[in-house]
């Protein structure tokens, strides 16, 4: 009997997350699931305030953008799985790129970095990631190293199988 209120309680976060991860990314331009026809081109900063754009893309076969929010927990929850996947695949041209937008939290936002042991670089949200809006996070995309949408936007987390196989897919 205890575990009807647990799972009520689980489901209630779930549709907070869902909600907040909808509130933060409306009105952003593109419908769940779309991925954009033409290559990226964007500028923003790093967590270091240096100027980062598409050039980063450039020599990597795969390409991770990954949209997460430090307040969502399926978000932070994954990191260190990322990691370990760049660690793994960097030297066969994985880049992973995470990206989130919420402003005046990136005290939290170092301090998940530092706890995932996150060594891939992380940006500042920009306009021109509109484009890849859907509504939740974390959201994924695989790009080119040209900034060509190679798949589908991906919204929800994943272990590190569950990554692996994607990425292998990819790098063959």
């Amino acid at each position: 009997m205890k575990k009807i209120p647990v799972l009520a309680a689980l489901l209630a976060v779930l549709a907070l997350t869902l909600a907040l991860s909808r509130a933060v990314w409306q009105d952003r331009g593109s419908a769940p699931g779309a991925a954009p026809a033409s290559a990226l081109r964007f500028k923003t900063v790093d967590r270091a305030g240096n100027t980062a754009d598409e050039t980063l893309l450039a020599g990597h076969s795969l390409v991770i953008l990954s949209f997460w929010e430090p307040w969502c927990p399926p978000c932070v929850r994954e990191m260190p799985e990322l990691e370990k996947l760049y660690e793994a695949y960097k030297d066969r041209g994985l880049l992973i790129l995470g990206v989130y937008s919420e402003e005046g939290m990136e005290d939290k936002v170092d301090e998940i970095l530092a706890d995932a042991g996150t060594s891939y670089p992380i940006l500042r949200s920009c306009e021109e990631f509109d484009v890849f809006a859907t509504g939740y996070v974390p959201t994924t995309v695989f790009l080119d190293g040209e900034g060509n949408a190679l798949s589908e936007l991906l919204v929800g987390s994943r272990d590190y199988a569950g990554w692996e196989e994607l990425v292998l897919s990819v790098l063959k």
